[in-house]
């Protein structure tokens, strides 16, 4: 499913990890090279295609019913944290 954007409905491709930072896709987001240096540009994940007969959210009438593949509830059973006192602040 493609959401527009960079997002292909199962995550964004306006960005990555690489090395411990992240990466912004200047293929999908625009971000200001001379302040913002950790690019690199993916054009694959553009799709040109505009389709205008439904509505792009999950569930609910006339939306598509896409549910979690197996890795992906293996991810939300997995144990999680709170947010650090850096990322509160």
């Amino acid at each position: 499913m493609n959401y527009g954007f960079g997002y292909g409905g199962s995550g964004s491709y306006g960005g990555r990890w690489e090395a411990g930072h992240f990466a912004y896709n200047t293929a999908v987001v625009n971000v200001n090279r001379t302040v913002i240096h950790n690019v690199y540009e993916n054009g694959t994940v553009i799709n040109h295609t505009t389709v205008y007969s439904r509505t792009s959210f999950n569930g609910s009438a006339g939306g598509i019913q896409v549910h979690e593949n197996r890795r992906e509830a293996a991810f939300a059973r997995e144990n999680h944290f709170g947010a650090t006192v850096e990322q509160q602040n």
